[in-house]
């Protein structure tokens, strides 16, 4: 494959042709049958990325550069345990495109089963890491990741 020069005309055509993968999750019903739901985790756009990176540090009581160095360390520390949820939160969208989560559910994310946020979390990875993929495979769907959880 030959590489070409990048041009505003290629990106301008990719802006809004993201990465996703479609995550099934199988949650059992209280009358023991199972049933299927759908999530999918999407790439971040750059605006999204700032957000997410932001949402590590900010908080609006007290302010990022409010903070002495050791007091930085320590918020960061506590910001990337919550590593999982982070990603569920900046990532699980919708069939429409519409963010499941916001910040502000950290703890509820948090709550929920491992069996459930594992799958989205490693969805996200892959779909995150699309630097040394092509244009040409933006947008495309992956195969669905399967997941079966129990209540």
């Amino acid at each position: 494959m030959s590489t070409l020069a990048l041009s505003r005309a290629v990106l301008v055509a990719a802006v809004g042709v993201l990465q996703k993968e479609r995550v099934v999750i199988n949650i059992a019903q209280p009358d023991g049958s199972k049933q299927q739901y759908e999530v999918f985790m999407c790439e971040l756009t750059a605006r999204d990325k700032t957000e997410y990176e932001m949402a590590m540090m900010d908080d609006p009581h007290r302010p990022w550069d409010t903070l002495d160095k050791e007091e930085q360390d320590a918020r960061l520390e506590i910001r990337s345990q919550e590593i999982r949820e982070r990603t569920v939160i900046a990532c699980a969208r919708d069939a429409e495109g519409n963010r499941l989560f916001t910040y502000d559910d950290i703890d509820f994310v948090g709550g929920m089963g491992n069996s459930i946020v594992e799958p989205m979390v490693l969805a996200a990875k892959r779909v995150n890491a699309g630097a040394d993929k092509s244009l040409e495979t933006l947008g495309k769907n992956s195969e669905a990741t399967i997941a079966n959880v129990s209540v």
